[in-house]
């Protein structure tokens, strides 16, 4: 994702490179981790592992940036920005959602994953951490006198009411997710042996880079929805 503090997050350059990085995230997602994975790496559903999430992510993820600039537009460009966040977090969200079964299937065949595995089941709290603070964030930036808005007055309203809801819908199943993630870690860190613990993980990519999924995706959700009831209790 850009560093959108490099700009005004209303520059024109922050919104082109938003819409090039939409552009090269789903050409990649529909070619390239998709239709070539599926043609050269045939896997059975019980191989899957939370990973397969990230095929997704960076499309989904344009949705969730879109939400961070959508605010600093000109309100003559928001609406288009807008309309692209919602429908590239509704893409991530639900492709998300079909790789779930798979990897409930392999936790409920194979068992717990290994002990250095184990912190990259956070990854799966994501697609709804991310989706909740994407929707949010849109509905807020929502212009009140243009274009479509300005023809239905009573839409942004009602736009940061549903996505609100829509966030409250989601939390629960999202921190259940968390939950399952953080039991089947913590249960695996050391072990007694010998008279003494031994620490089971050891250094991998996985451990080191998913654990820091849970802290963003949960405080994401949680600041998104604390800010749209302050927002909407005035």
């Amino acid at each position: 994702i850009v560093d959108v503090q490099v700009f005004d997050r209303g520059d024109d350059l922050v919104r082109v490179h938003v819409g090039q990085q939409a552009f090269a995230h789903f050409l990649a997602d529909v070619d390239q981790h998709f239709a070539v994975v599926f043609r050269h790496t045939p896997v059975t559903a019980l191989d899957m592992n939370p990973a397969w999430l990230l095929l997704v992510y960076g499309t989904m993820l344009t949705g969730t940036l879109a939400a961070i600039i959508a605010e600093g537009q000109p309100e003559e460009h928001r609406l288009p920005v807008i309309v692209a966040g919602v429908a590239y977090q509704g893409f991530g969200w639900v492709a998300a959602l079909l790789v779930l079964p798979w990897y409930l299937g392999r936790l409920m065949e194979r068992g717990w994953p290994a002990p250095s595995l184990a912190p990259g089941l956070f990854i799966t709290v994501g697609a709804s951490g991310y989706t909740i603070a994407a929707l949010i964030g849109l509905a807020q930036a929502v212009p009140t006198s243009r274009a479509y808005f300005a023809a239905h007055p009573s839409a942004p309203e009602v736009l940061l009411i549903l996505a609100t809801w829509v966030g409250i819908f989601l939390w629960l199943f999202t921190l259940w997710l968390f939950g399952i993630a953080l039991i089947m870690t913590l249960g695996q860190v050391a072990k007694w042996e010998d008279g003494r613990w031994v620490l089971c993980m050891s250094y991998n990519n996985t451990f080191w880079g998913k654990s820091l999924c849970p802290h963003t995706h949960t405080h994401s959700l949680s600041l998104s929805l604390f800010s749209a009831f302050f927002h909407l209790s005035g």
